[in-house]
């Protein structure tokens, strides 16, 4: 059983976060990539990680590392992501620069 958690391990890859001008990306080297259009984020906050998921959340979950915040985006159209991650306020932070229109 501990060669089979080996192989899964080694086969998921590391889960990987990107963010840029238009998108946030959370993927990793073998699974499919989820993309977030940054114009499309209506707020983001840290909160503390709800990791029992309710039969009829409206959110979607995406677990890096395992921690007790979670960074919540709450787009536009209603959905909200909440992605498990160290350092929240880093990213909260970033993705606060991007949507927020700077004033020069």
């Amino acid at each position: 059983m501990g060669v089979i958690w080996v192989f899964a391990g080694l086969l998921s890859g590391r889960t990987k976060l990107t963010i840029n001008d238009e998108f946030l990306t959370i993927g990793s080297d073998l699974w499919t990539y989820v993309k977030i259009r940054i114009p499309k984020i209506k707020n983001v906050i840290v909160v503390e990680a709800n990791l029992r998921r309710k039969k009829n959340a409206k959110f979607e979950k995406h677990k890096i590392d395992s921690v007790k915040q979670a960074v919540s985006i709450m787009m536009k159209n209603g959905k909200t992501y909440q992605i498990i991650i160290k350092e929240p306020e880093i990213i909260k932070d970033e993705l606060e620069k991007r949507i927020t229109p700077s004033t020069v």
